[in-house]
């Protein structure tokens, strides 16, 4: 049998959406000394693409979840829709500029490059509702963090 693919595969330059969450699920975990961790899952979504939420949980509380945002995009990894409350997607749209297209629902904005998808999840991880699951994770596992000792 003839092989039909050319000597060298070309693959993009860019990293994966699911790669940039799964990095930024460890980098909360050490900023926060595990007790609250974020945590990337697969999701349902429609034929042809690729869905994520990624979700801060608290271990100490029985790993009780708290879903942030969900990701789609097709096979290309860009463009990212990224799905999260109205009222962290209103700070967002204030840091960053990006608002929702029309046809989107208001919770919903598009992330057209990596460095726009890296800029919308910078503006979600400070968004105040954000910082204050967090917050409230790390003081509830206080008492539980302290029961052991």
């Amino acid at each position: 049998m003839q092989d039909l693919w050319p000597e060298k595969i070309e693959y993009p330059v860019i990293d994966a959406p699911v790669a940039i969450l799964m990095r930024q699920a460890v980098a909360l975990g050490k900023k926060t000394g595990n007790v609250v961790e974020g945590r990337v899952e697969r999701t349902r979504t429609y034929p042809h693409r690729f869905g994520y939420s990624f979700r801060i949980v608290g271990p100490l509380l029985g790993d009780y979840s708290y879903q942030l945002f969900i990701i789609t995009h097709g096979v290309e990894l860009f463009p990212v829709e990224i799905m999260a409350e109205s009222a962290i997607m209103v700070e967002v749209a204030r840091k960053t500029g990006v608002h929702p297209r029309e046809k989107d629902y208001e919770g919903t904005v598009v992330a057209e490059t990596q460095d726009e998808f890296e800029n919308i999840l910078r503006a979600i991880f400070a968004a105040s509702k954000t910082q204050n699951v967090v917050g409230a994770i790390i003081k509830q596992s206080q008492a539980f963090s302290q029961e052991a000792v």
